[in-house]
């Protein structure tokens, strides 16, 4: 799988911000729209049911301590 959806695993698209970013920084800019529309804080929890290898979660715990 690795060698289609790249290191972070992400099914789905990005988000690129400009030509020259990366598929890898775009799935990065996507996971943090996605925290940011949920306006997830830390301590927060969430349920990541069927999104893929847990990338979400990662994230969400790496950048928004939740």
């Amino acid at each position: 799988f690795n060698a289609f959806m790249g290191p972070s695993m992400v099914y789905t698209s990005g988000i690129f911000h400009g030509l020259d970013q990366t598929l890898e920084q775009a799935q990065h800019n996507k996971m943090s729209l996605i925290c940011d529309k949920l306006m997830m804080k830390a301590g927060e929890r969430h349920l990541d049911i069927g999104c893929g290898w847990g990338t979400l979660v990662r994230h969400s715990a790496k950048y928004y301590k939740a």
